[in-house]
């Protein structure tokens, strides 16, 4: 089993982002050094995470490697090098650093508990003081328009609907789902813990349309001193083609309408 000793520091920047400030990632990543295996087409070798989150790691890939590619991984968490974690690492970036080839690999068919557990070390490893661990994802007083759990029976797969109330608030959302794989939604339930997978259900403001998307929860965001900031990252499965043609619909309606009362 691979051993890696942790290089404790606080949480990396913020990942570039788009307009309004808010910030692209899902989930929180922070520096490490954690050992890790990684097999490739039958060749195996051994590197180091630079950087951990619940949903990917960065790693120097000794190897050939291509966007899309997915590479299997198996390491351990710091103090815990008995209980091995096994997944598949899906090539996201590449870049040259130092000489060497550092890949952003996303985590996928990573078991729910492991997931959690990643994400509990990663919170504990940031150890913010109270009030800090709130970040700004959303321009504008967000809280207004929480989303809510759907009632379901045991048979059916929770539903998060969440009904950003204002046309500006919206439209920042639909253009970050148009863009991105994971989104932030302000949610203050109890209910939901990293590696749920739920239906993320958006509803637009002045509409009887609902997007609905299959996402699992890779961050759960608490403030310390029970602020409006909280709420969950997911990574969602994405839009399909008719989602991408409703949305960019509706986006042009609410443009249109802006430009009328002008």
């Amino acid at each position: 089993m691979l051993i890696g000793r942790v290089h404790r520091s606080p949480a990396l920047p913020a990942a570039s982002s788009s307009g309004g400030g808010r910030e692209l990632r899902a989930a929180p990543r922070i520096a490490c050094r954690i050992a890790v295996k990684l097999s490739l087409d039958g060749v195996t070798a051994t590197s180091v995470f630079q950087d951990i989150s619940s949903s990917g790691a960065a790693a120097a890939v000794p190897m050939e490697v291509e966007l899309g590619q997915v590479v299997q991984l198996t390491f351990a968490m710091p103090q815990h090098h008995e209980d091995e974690i096994t997944c598949a690492g899906l090539v996201r970036s590449v870049r040259e650093k130092d000489g060497e080839r550092v890949c952003g690999l996303e985590f996928h068919n990573l078991d729910p508990v492991k997931r959690r557990f990643i994400a509990k070390w990663v919170r504990n490893e940031i150890n913010p003081e109270p009030g800090d661990i709130a970040r700004n994802h959303w321009a504008g007083p967000v809280h207004s328009g929480e989303a809510y759990l759907v009632p379901a029976d045991e048979k059916a797969r929770p539903a998060l609907r969440w009904s950003p109330g204002m046309a500006s608030l919206f439209q920042q959302v639909a253009k970050h789902l148009l863009e991105q794989d994971g989104v932030f939604v302000p949610y203050a339930g109890s209910e939901l813990a990293e590696g749920d997978r739920i239906y993320l259900e958006v509803v637009p403001p002045s509409s009887h349309c609902v997007l609905r998307l299959l996402a699992e929860v890779v961050w759960v965001q608490t403030p310390a001193d029970g602020g409006f900031e909280h709420g969950i990252g997911l990574r969602t499965a994405g839009l399909s083609p008719m989602d991408r043609h409703v949305v960019k619909s509706i986006l042009k309606f609410f443009k249109q309408e802006a430009e009328r009362y002008r």
